[in-house]
């Protein structure tokens, strides 16, 4: 209540002693709730330049990338309700013209593609709020919705790869588009029966085995091959490590760190390896963070390979030059007649 008075208090002074629906909207960053249908409407019939131009419109009217997302996530939750349940589901404080937009479009558009919507605006919150430039964020977000509107689900994908129906992708986004199944090529009945081996010599190739994880370093591994920079970096730094094994992650996040570390690990390595793995988080101290380790182990050999006369010597006659790193060095190949030379660097395997 206190809020909602501070507010109105500044409602007041922003309007000039008037206070009007626009001008609290402009105020707090708001959108019109109807502008927001017509945007999902527009995003979801793959119009990627008319979502544009109206999240352009709606930024000029006040409203904020962010709240935009989330209000395009509420719509998208809005129509679901309706369609999974039926109009009496819809929300009670919605207004009559909400209530009409969401049973419409919950009409014309399939469960899969609103489930779809769903995820992307959820991830792509995110990203807008975490964005130095929340407006272009909040464009590529709707671009990948637009895209993916005209993506078959994946029970309509599961049914062409059963059929072996090729060529192009039907739009599945709204009820009445439904994909017309692929006709079937006519056979002569007095055609011979080696006519059909090209088609099984067009089966699909076996998928990659999924990869083998036995430490928590080819965790951080996959994810940085997976381009997951995010969790690879909270991994490194984040995350003390009590106990791993095959299927099963005890960590101790470090206070920083995200809450829904563990549940995101665990659904990206579900879909990573294609089993379930468990990630509990302990209240043991654990391991220091990889990251940690890492920088500790470089520090030591650095100061090791300080200390070696040959390098002192170097140090010397450049004054002001430093380690930056210490890598491991292959040994060169010397012929069987020559013998070797004499070189305390080579021996140690190390180099500047």
């Amino acid at each position: 209540m206190r809020d909602a008075l501070s507010i109105l208090d500044r409602a007041i002074a922003f309007g000039a002693g008037k206070v009007e629906q626009e001008a609290v909207r402009g105020l707090l960053g708001l959108a019109d709730r109807t502008r927001i249908f017509d945007l999902l409407e527009t995003v979801l019939s793959g119009d990627a330049g008319g979502a544009l131009g109206q999240l352009a419109a709606l930024n000029r009217d006040g409203a904020e990338p962010g709240q935009v997302m989330a209000d395009l996530a509420d719509a998208v939750h809005a129509v679901t309700l309706v369609k999974a349940a039926g109009a009496d589901s819809a929300d009670p404080a919605a207004s009559e013209a909400e209530k009409a937009r969401a049973a419409d479009l919950a009409t014309r558009l399939l469960m899969p593609a609103l489930a779809r919507a769903w995820q992307m605006l959820l991830k792509g919150y995110e990203e807008v709020r975490a964005s130095p430039r929340p407006l272009a964020a909040a464009d590529m977000v709707l671009v990948r919705l637009a895209y993916a509107a005209d993506l078959p689900s994946p029970a309509e994908l599961a049914r062409r790869v059963r059929d072996g129906a090729g060529g192009g992708v039907a739009s599945t986004t709204h009820a009445g588009s439904a994909p017309k199944p692929a006709p079937k090529p006519a056979h002569d009945e007095a055609a011979p029966v080696e006519a059909s081996a090209p088609a099984q010599a067009a089966s699909p190739e076996p998928l990659a085995p999924p990869p083998e994880l036995k430490s928590f370093e080819d965790v951080i591994a996959l994810a940085e091959t997976k381009r997951d920079l995010k969790l690879k970096n909270a991994l490194l730094e984040q995350v003390r490590l009590v106990h791993f094994k095959p299927g099963m992650i005890e960590i101790n996040p470090v206070p920083q760190a995200s809450r829904e570390l563990g549940q995101e690990l665990m659904k990206k390595l579900k879909a990573w390896t294609g089993r379930v793995w468990i990630v509990a988080v302990s209240d043991e101290a654990g391991t220091p963070p990889l990251g940690a380790q890492r920088r500790e182990k470089d520090a030591r050999e650095i100061e090791a390979i300080r200390e070696h006369p040959k390098v002192k010597e170097v140090l010397q006659h450049f004054p002001g030059a430093r380690i930056s790193a210490v890598r491991p060095t292959a040994k060169p190949a010397t012929d069987a007649g020559a013998p070797e030379e004499a070189d305390d660097l080579k021996e140690d395997g190390t180099t500047r």
